[in-house]
């Protein structure tokens, strides 16, 4: 987890570090999935507190909450145990059930979920062959 000197100016801020970069993630609205996500605009990742993540889905608005892959500045993974950022508890890189070549950091504390930028979309983009190996798996 990066070190951070909080700035005077950043005393009350309620915005979220990124768990990988330590950059103060935004905050978008997503008004189709009635929630407000958080977002690195260094890297792209994007934390979603518990339960947004199924909402998001169910509203087809991946799209509008992630960026799609930032190429090349992706990092090749953690490079020391990531930190959530609402609680400070060591998340844990788990592969998501339909899609195992998806990982996803999650904090088993407050059950908050952080995806790298791109990941989104893939989850929302069950393809044809992916459905299929998950019906051949039943």
């Amino acid at each position: 987890m990066p070190s951070h000197h909080v700035h005077e100016s950043e005393i009350g801020d309620v915005r979220l570090r990124c768990p990988k970069d330590g950059t103060l993630m935004e905050k978008s609205r997503v008004a189709s999935g009635g929630v407000t996500v958080d977002r690195c605009a260094k890297c792209g990742a994007v934390w979603l507190d518990k339960h947004e993540l199924e909402r998001i889905l169910a509203a087809g608005a991946a799209d509008k909450v992630d960026l799609g892959p930032f190429g090349k500045d992706k990092p090749n993974g953690p490079i020391a145990p990531l930190q959530c950022p609402r609680d400070r508890s060591i998340m844990t890189e788990v592969a998501d059930a339909r899609q195992m070549h998806v990982l996803v950091m999650v904090c088993s504390e407050c059950g908050g979920k952080l995806l790298d930028a791109g990941e989104l979309i893939d989850l929302a983009n069950f393809t044809v062959g992916e459905r299929i190996r998950a019906v051949l798996k039943m």
